[in-house]
């Protein structure tokens, strides 16, 4: 009399396992991908909303082009959350204002994509 054996052999269970790390590896490759996307476009939107609230405070005070204001200066002018003192950049760099007639750029303009604005 011969026994029917039931469950799975080792190298089934091998395959699937490889192939869910397969899956598993790819997915999280394009999750870190996406993240750093993201957050390159969040930069360029707070680079865009700082550009927009140097420009207000310039008119405001009468300022000239080459006037450099500091982030106290503007942040009357930022649509930022009670409490938050500033915007920061969600990768870490670091934000420079520059003169008014200058866009404001980010430490990580030349190092990652998107981290920049273009005036």
């Amino acid at each position: 009399m011969q026994r029917k054996q039931e469950g799975f052999t080792f190298i089934e269970i091998m395959v699937v396992v490889g192939i869910i790390g397969f899956i598993v590896a790819i997915a999280a490759a394009n999750y870190f991908t996406a993240r750093k996307n993201a957050q390159g476009y969040m930069c360029t939107e707070n680079l865009a909303k700082m550009h927009g609230a140097k420009q207000r405070w310039g008119f405001e005070n009468n300022a000239e082009e080459t006037d450099v204001p500091t982030f106290d200066d503007i942040l009357p002018y930022l649509d930022t959350k009670e409490g938050q003192l500033a915007i920061e950049c969600p990768a870490g760099g670091t934000y420079s204002l520059n003169p008014l007639n200058e866009v404001p750029t980010c430490s990580l303009q030349s190092t990652e994509g998107r981290h920049s604005l273009q005036k």
